[in-house]
């Protein structure tokens, strides 16, 4: 069962696949102060409740550019994300170049020794109509 946070304008879904041990996370919108902060807690609670996390997959096709609360929040999820040895891929997925340009950028600035797991999708796995929303 996914976790979801927000509403139709901005928000987030998080899915976790026990076959794949793959934490599944999409985003939308332009996030207030309040669901960039709920967003964090959410995704680091949900990959501690999996247990064993091997990929981290973000779904950030319908995110908007993050206020400075979304960055500094952005910036703290990865450089956790990065050091959990267990996780060996995170996979982000953007459609707007200047949404890719600010998550690339502030995740090289939080893990820049652990970038080897990030891999960049444009569009690859962003939703295009059909979010599970």
């Amino acid at each position: 069962m996914a976790r979801r946070g927000g509403n139709e304008e901005m928000g987030y879904t998080i899915a976790f696949d026990p076959a794949t041990r793959a934490l599944t996370v999409q985003a939308w919108g332009f996030w207030s102060a309040t669901i960039a902060t709920d967003f964090v807690e959410a995704v680091v609670e949900e990959q501690q409740r999996a247990g064993l996390v091997r990929v981290v997959a973000f779904d950030m096709g319908d995110l908007k550019p993050m206020r400075e609360e979304g960055q500094i929040g952005w910036r703290r999820l990865i450089a956790k994300l990065a050091t959990t040895s267990a996780i060996q891929v995170i996979s982000i997925s953007t459609r707007s170049q200047l949404t890719k340009l600010q998550l690339l950028r502030l995740a090289r600035e939080s893990a820049p020794e652990h970038l080897t797991k990030l891999q960049w999708m444009d569009g690859a796995l962003a939703s295009s109509g059909g979010t599970t929303r």
